[in-house]
């Protein structure tokens, strides 16, 4: 069996691991549910969920309505309950991972893009801009 090497320029392998096992923990400790009375601007399967330093929730990718793979996102405010949303991820991606920065922005790594290919290249979101800025290849 051949070793792939995971990680990228611009992105160390600790950074990688920080963010799978950062996604993985906060799937698995976030694993009750309740239903809000904001309602979201896009129907999703396969997005990525994580929550903000400030409370909010970012939403991203994953199938549409209409089982198209999407670049959109968007924001909960807990709060007030309502669903704002954002300028679309550089790309669309389903069944990828975010994970939480210490500096509060979000890490977005692999997934799947349109036509079965494997999404090679990070995303990070800064949630004082509201922007998605491409940043290392992976090596997939």
């Amino acid at each position: 069996m051949s070793r792939r090497r995971l990680c990228g320029v611009g992105i160390t392998c600790a950074l990688v691991a920080l963010a799978l096992w950062t996604a993985v923990s906060r799937l698995h400790a976030s694993a009750s549910f309740s239903y809000t009375a904001g309602e979201a601007s896009t129907l999703r399967l396969g997005d990525a969920v994580v929550r903000l330093t400030d409370g909010r929730v970012l939403i991203a990718g994953g199938f549409d309505g209409n089982f198209t793979i999407t670049n959109t996102a968007e924001l909960y405010d807990p709060t007030s309950q309502t669903f704002t949303p954002l300028n679309p991820m550089q790309l669309a991606r389903v069944n990828h991972a975010m994970a939480l920065l210490p500096d509060g922005r979000v890490l977005v790594v692999g997934g799947d893009q349109p036509g079965h290919v494997k999404a090679a290249q990070a995303e990070l979101f800064d949630p004082v801009l509201g922007t998605f800025t491409l940043t290392g290849v992976l090596n997939v």
